[in-house]
């Protein structure tokens, strides 16, 4: 079991819908459990909501859950003779990279490096400070963080390099692949996501071109 004390603000993904829900709800203290329909145990992740954070547990094996996953995947496979990707556990963990759930391991080093060239005055002959994102930084949300870091810094003085060959880069991932009626009707499996996939999937983008498009999002964005 592992344990990260988070900002409300910074729920994303599968943790904005509870958020979301926090809110409606206007709860300040509870919690709130996760658990996708396919697996057989209990529990998979706990939302702790406190006053202004929220503490969350996870629960899964890395390993066990690819394995659920991949019996999943063959069924499907045995339904329609066509191999549908789902989200393995690197997929939730990089979910919990782009919500700011968890952090690179250099994270404070490279704030600390930001916040050196924050301070630089062009106006007093210092140099301006450049950031460069990588097109992985994009996929990754990365950049979203760095921004949101810096936002709150008003008189921060920093420029962005945007390189068009990332942008391209970015594009070449999107190939505007959406899941097919007959994959809807195999997700729509009661062991998988239930009754209501056929309303929630159906026209989706499959899950690398989503992440692509929400790259080429935070692109757009800081541009």
């Amino acid at each position: 079991m592992k344990t990260y004390t988070i900002s409300c603000s910074s729920l994303i993904s599968f943790l904005n819908v509870s958020y979301k829900i926090s809110m409606e709800s206007r709860l300040n203290k509870g919690i709130i459990s996760l658990k996708p329909p396919f697996l057989p145990r209990d529990p998979f992740i706990d939302i702790y909501l406190l006053d202004n954070s929220a503490e969350v547990f996870i629960y899964f094996d890395g390993s066990n859950y690819d394995e659920l996953v991949k019996g999943l995947e063959d069924n499907i496979f045995s339904k329609i003779n066509e191999r549908i990707t789902l989200p393995k556990s690197k997929d939730l963990r990089d979910a919990l990279y782009m919500g700011g759930i968890i952090r690179p391991e250099n994270w404070n080093d490279l704030l600390d490096r930001i916040n050196s060239l924050l301070k630089r005055d062009p106006f007093k002959g210092q140099k301006l400070g450049f950031l460069f994102f990588d097109t992985n930084i994009f996929k990754m949300m990365i950049s979203h963080h760095i921004v949101e870091f810096i936002s709150k810094n008003p008189r921060a003085r920093i420029g962005y390099l945007l390189l068009t060959g990332v942008r391209e880069e970015i594009l070449n991932h999107i190939k505007d692949n959406k899941y097919k009626k007959y994959h809807v009707e195999a997700l729509s499996n009661p062991r998988i996501y239930g009754a209501f996939a056929e309303k929630t999937f159906l026209n989706q983008p499959v899950l690398e071109d989503r992440l692509w498009r929400s790259a080429l999002t935070e692109y757009m964005k800081i541009k």
